[in-house]
């Protein structure tokens, strides 16, 4: 069977988070003189210190401080060590509580590459794809589609329903023994490679 290569362009309509499963804390951020928030990259940040800052700091990362790391810094006199050891920055601000003190939020990562730059994964490209056609099949035979979830509904197997819509809109054939075997997905036949790297740039900070 012959392959087709297609170059897929991507528009978003809104933000797009697509996490690595990890966050940024209050400890992992700071503030620049223009207020921005500028991630620290600890290896370089501590490659600076010498000993005893290297324990202070170590001690300040064990401790459940209500502190973050901009107080930190502030306190010890590493403003300038920490600004010569940035990941990279974001275009946001913290705000301040009514007392003063910085209100600091959890900050979820966007997946990147060996590089450090973000990118799309074609996994998420694909699982868009996925959804987008099975959404136009149900649209198409929804009648059909909605007796496998009305089953699944009486038998309380919420899960089972899904896999038997999954079956019915991508399965070519019981082509082997294995049931959630993806041998028997259409889908099989399509490869999604992932996007260009993007730059540090592109990532903005929103609150959910």
């Amino acid at each position: 069977m012959p392959s087709k290569r297609y170059r897929l362009t991507l528009t978003v309509e809104g933000l797009v988070h697509i996490g690595d499963g990890g966050k940024y804390g209050k400890k992992d951020y700071f503030l620049t003189k223009q207020g921005t928030i500028a991630i620290l990259n600890a290896p370089s940040f501590v490659s600076k210190l010498d000993h005893d800052q290297l324990n202070e700091y170590c001690e300040f990362l064990k401790k459940d401080s209500r502190t973050g790391l901009q107080e930190y810094l502030r306190r010890k006199g590493l403003d300038a060590v920490a600004r010569g050891a940035r990941l990279y920055t974001l275009d946001a601000r913290l705000t301040r509580a009514r007392r003063g003190s910085y209100q600091y939020f959890d900050i979820w990562r966007f997946v990147k590459d060996a590089h450090g730059c973000p990118y799309v994964p074609g996994s998420s490209i694909k699982g868009m794809l996925r959804t987008a056609i099975l959404i136009s099949l149900i649209a198409r035979d929804r009648e059909t589609y909605e007796k496998l979830y009305d089953r699944g509904e009486v038998l309380k197997k919420r899960q089972r329903t899904d896999g038997d819509i999954q079956r019915k809109a991508f399965w070519v054939g019981q082509l082997d023994r294995d049931g959630d075997s993806a041998v028997n997905d259409v889908l099989r036949y399509l490869s999604v490679s992932d996007s260009d790297p993007l730059s540090v740039d592109d990532l903005v900070l929103a609150k959910k």
